[in-house]
């Protein structure tokens, strides 16, 4: 028996994507909408070739006579990938490089202050590790 391919059955995806953009399903609540505009998204509206007897049964219709996509309480917008990249992968990658500084920092304090206890204790230079904590589990202890 074939695998059924999984997008047979999802509701999100989007069939006619642009390749120079990149797609979101967004909630509809004002916060969101403002805030996805701030950073470049626009809603996706389906093109006029919609039959009008469907467009006529929309509640999604535009002033154009477009329909935006909607599944429940939410609606299909896409950004630009160059926007993506400035508005909203760069802001993530900045915040993660961030992030990941701060935590080397508290390891090296940490190994700091466990060296300084060690000696302070008495134990044999010899027995005081350069690293007594680290950022990850050594791969014996990964699952």
């Amino acid at each position: 028996m074939a695998a059924q391919d999984p997008l047979v059955n999802d509701e999100f995806f989007v069939a006619d994507k642009d390749p120079d953009y990149v797609y979101k399903w967004c909630n509809t609540r004002e916060r969101v909408m403002m805030r996805r505009s701030r950073q470049g998204y626009e809603v996706v509206n389906t093109p006029e070739d919609i039959p009008a007897a469907v467009r006529a049964l929309s509640p999604a219709l535009t002033p154009g006579g477009e329909m935006t996509r909607r599944r429940g309480d939410l609606i299909l917008m896409r950004i630009r990938k160059d926007l993506h990249a400035k508005n909203v992968a760069g802001p993530i990658r900045d915040a993660r490089e961030r992030h990941n500084v701060s935590l080397d920092t508290m390891i090296q304090q940490a190994n700091e202050q466990a060296q300084r206890a060690l000696r302070a204790a008495g134990y044999p230079e010899a027995s005081v590790r350069a690293s007594h904590v680290f950022a990850d589990s050594p791969e014996p202890f990964k699952q």
